[in-house]
């Protein structure tokens, strides 16, 4: 579970005190969670299950399936849109909005 915990923090690009936040908790009792040294109430699960739109079972480990949201072409998008630098990631904004823009208008 722990490093599921990690992979959908990383994958949604938070900080461990941003987690902690939505569970109400420090860093440090998250970063607990994340490298096994502490176990999730049931209700901190379900929480971060809602949070991160996906099951139970999925953090548990007991599912395989990705079940986020996004298709397969969104999450690679994401991925390679979080390795830009801030001017890049203004450049890609940028093109989303006029093509976004040229879309409304046809």
């Amino acid at each position: 579970m722990y490093k599921k915990l990690r992979e959908l923090r990383e994958f949604h690009g938070l900080r461990q005190d941003e987690v902690a936040q939505v569970l109400n908790i420090t860093r440090a009792a998250y970063s607990a969670y994340e490298i096994n040294k502490r176990q999730m109430s049931h209700e901190a699960l379900c929480i971060l299950a809602d949070f991160y739109h996906v099951t139970v079972d999925f953090i548990l480990g007991r599912s395989n399936k990705n079940l986020f949201l996004f298709s397969e072409n969104e999450q690679k998008f994401i991925e390679k849109f979080r390795t830009l630098d801030e001017h890049g990631k203004c450049v890609v904004l940028t093109l989303l909005d006029l093509e976004s823009s040229r879309k409304k208008h046809k």
